[in-house]
Formats: structure tokens, C-alpha cells, sequence
């Protein structure tokens, strides 16, 4: 009697749990059309606001140089963490990481410190992934 219970016990579990093995979702109209949308418009956006180090600035004459000359230095030193060199009129500037948070800036900053002890943390635009 008991394994006739257990038996029937059995077969209505494994049915009940064979019985919703799908998921259908019903979306308004215009939906795949908005998320679309959404999607283009997240593959245009080039960067988001972050953090970066700088490590160095410079102006006036040979200044696109002293500045090329850092970056070459500090990816032989650092290649893991990429560097970017920009100008915004009147100086060069050496900036490297992305970060989406001070704290992971932070960590890197405590890491390149003793070779770049004038570097400090700034708010930027960073590509991400």
C-alpha cells in the first residue's frame, strides 16, 4: 500500500514538473521596436563618465614630445593598464586606465605611485567594454 502511494506520489511530481519546462511571453506591439532602438543607441555612446590618472601635463614648445616620451615609458613599465595622450589646448597630457570608480582608480594609483609620484586621480570620459 505504501509503495502504491509513494509510486503515485511520484509520477504526479515528475509530471507536474515536466508540465513547465517553456515560458512564452506576450509583449505589446512596438516592443522588439523600442528595444531595438535601445540597442542602437547604447552602440553609439563612444564612453561613459569615469575615472582616470593622469600622469602628466605639459605646454609650450617640445611639449607633444615630453609628453609622447612619458607614454612610451609608462607602457614598458605598465603595459596591462591601458594609456592615452590627449590635448586640450594648451596641453598635452598623459592619461592611462579606465575606471568606472574612484576606488578601482585608487588601487591602481597606490600601484604606479612610486614611479609617478606627482599622479593623481581625475575625472573622465572611459571606454568601456
Amino acid at each position: 500500500m505504501k509503495k502504491t502511494i509513494f509510486t503515485i506520489l511520484a509520477i504526479a511530481a515528475l509530471s507536474f514538473a515536466n508540465a513547465q519546462n517553456s515560458v512564452q511571453y506576450d509583449k505589446e506591439s512596438g516592443i522588439e521596436q523600442i528595444e531595438q532602438q535601445h540597442q542602437s543607441a547604447w552602440k553609439s555612446i563612444d564612453g561613459i563618465e569615469g575615472f582616470r590618472i593622469q600622469i602628466a601635463a605639459a605646454s609650450g614648445v617640445n611639449s607633444k614630445n615630453t609628453v609622447q616620451r612619458a607614454y612610451e615609458e609608462f607602457r614598458s613599465r605598465f603595459p596591462e593598464i591601458p594609456a592615452y595622450v590627449t590635448y586640450a589646448e594648451p596641453y598635452f597630457r598623459l592619461r592611462v586606465g579606465n575606471f568606472r570608480t574612484r576606488l578601482e582608480a585608487t588601487a591602481t594609483l597606490e600601484k604606479i605611485k612610486g614611479n609617478y609620484p606627482g599622479a593623481y586621480i581625475i575625472k573622465d570620459e572611459i571606454k568601456f567594454k
